[in-house]
């Protein structure tokens, strides 16, 4: 499989971790990557540039991935590859990729080899396209493994080999305050009966936790996210349990600075 590729990638991403993530991934490997940070803007992109892959979020403001890859097709741009990239392996998100006109769909987090092979397989000079969509593992009743590690050193080695040992600690560093606020406003969301902005900010926890490693938090973001989905009780306490072992895990902060308030309010019904 080759590990240098040519052309000019569009990333429609509105997660500054994720994107900075891909484009990293995406520049080492010798592509040009161009950012969208919402739906809208990957459409009016796509419009004006010729791209030879776009990577869609599926879920964005102003316009959903769905929307935009729809109004791409619009276009006329039926042969430019458009992958669809979620923290959901749902087989329903698949189907829902595929329907609105995606070329391939792909699980997050993404690493070089997922990158490569999504470069090798729908860019041009790769050759032809084979199969339509890869296969995922369907994570309905998906819970936390009291087996996982805190931190998958593995996963954060691989990262640190494949973006740089900095970028990935600029990134943790980020994402403390970032998965600190979202987990309090999936709390305040449930508690205010807004499920739908719950899961949002779930699903944005589950795939950057999994990105940077945090093997439990991801598991507790994807356990929250499930029940919530099928109307059992959401337990946000032990995601932000979840979360502050992480950080003591790798002596980042004092998790007294992140606590949420109202503890009792992090555990709610979906």
């Amino acid at each position: 499989m080759p590990d240098r590729f040519a052309g000019r990638v569009l990333v429609a991403e509105d997660n500054p971790i994720n994107f900075a993530v891909a484009c990293e991934l995406l520049q080492r490997l010798g592509l040009k990557v161009d950012h969208a940070p919402d739906g809208r803007m990957a459409a009016d992109l796509a419009r004006a540039t010729p791209y030879d892959l776009i990577l869609m979020d599926m879920q964005m403001p102003l316009m959903s991935g769905l929307e935009a890859t729809r109004a791409i097709r619009e276009l006329g741009l039926h042969e430019l590859p458009i992958v669809g990239l979620t923290a959901n392996a749902f087989a329903s998100d698949r189907e829902a990729c595929l329907a609105a006109g995606m070329s391939d769909f792909v699980a997050k987090p993404i690493n070089r080899a997922k990158m490569t092979g999504i470069l090798a397989k729908w860019l041009p000079q790769s050759g032809a396209a084979v199969a339509r969509h890869t296969a995922t593992t369907d994570p309905e009743h998906a819970s936390v493994d009291d087996g996982l590690v805190l931190v998958d050193e593995g996963v954060r080695a691989e990262l640190a080999r494949e973006i740089g040992a900095d970028l990935l600690d600029e990134l943790t560093r980020q994402f403390w305050p970032d998965a600190t606020r979202s987990a309090s406003e999936a709390a305040r969301a449930l508690q205010a009966g807004e499920p739908d902005l719950a899961l949002r900010e779930l699903h944005t926890l589950k795939g950057i936790a999994g990105t940077l490693g945090f093997s439990v938090f991801e598991a507790a973001s994807r356990a929250a996210e499930a029940a919530i989905r099928s109307g059992r009780d959401a337990d946000l306490t032990g995601l932000q349990t979840a979360l502050l072992r992480t950080m003591l895990a790798l002596g980042t902060g004092d998790p007294g600075e992140t606590a949420t308030p109202g503890g009792e309010a992090m555990r709610a019904v979906g």
